[in-house]
């Protein structure tokens, strides 16, 4: 897969390698800061702390499964989100985070329609992920197409508990 690829004149996809980290850090930062402190008793600082530095991260990217892909509008980092083939027939979207500047541009559609290209390359017949119940983002998976197939909670010490419950996803490719 090429590293950047272009998606429209203005938005482009970039695959992430360990150089990225630091702008991959600094994108899931601000976006996780603009769209979920209200998970979280501490505002999301413990989260942020663990999943977004830059030991963790290499390791995420070192998986051999686990894609990440920055979103970039005229070469400037507008959000990531990352991609997870799991056994031989699942593509886990696990991730989209984007910068709140950016939303309703499109780019969500965009990520998905990739998502989609990405299963079919590797011959996944399902993309799953868990996203949070009744929030924004379910709404905009179920017009793309996904589906409600069962419930998980979001884990972690400090999420106030009328947040954990997620939905479970998934769509046919």
């Amino acid at each position: 897969m090429s590293q950047l690829i272009e998606l429209d004149k203005k938005i482009s996809i970039k695959k992430c390698n360990p150089e990225d980290i630091p702008q991959l850090i600094k994108v899931a930062t601000q976006s996780y800061r603009e769209h979920y402190t209200y998970l979280w008793q501490d505002r999301g600082e413990q989260y942020i702390a663990i999943h977004f530095n830059s030991a963790q991260l290499a390791l995420e990217l070192s998986h051999p499964d686990a894609y990440f892909f920055l979103v970039l509008d005229k070469d400037v980092a507008v959000g990531f989100f990352k991609l997870n083939l799991l056994g031989n027939q699942v593509l886990e979207l696990e991730r989209i985070y984007l910068l709140q500047a950016v939303e309703g541009k499109g780019i969500g559609r965009i990520i998905v329609q990739f998502t989609e290209n990405f299963a079919k390359k590797y011959q996944r017949k399902t993309i799953e992920l868990r996203t949070m119940k009744k929030g924004k983002a379910e709404g905009f998976y179920l017009k793309m197409g996904f589906e409600i197939v069962g419930e998980s909670l979001l884990e972690g010490d400090l999420i106030i508990e009328a947040y954990k419950r997620m939905h479970v996803m998934k769509k046919n490719v």
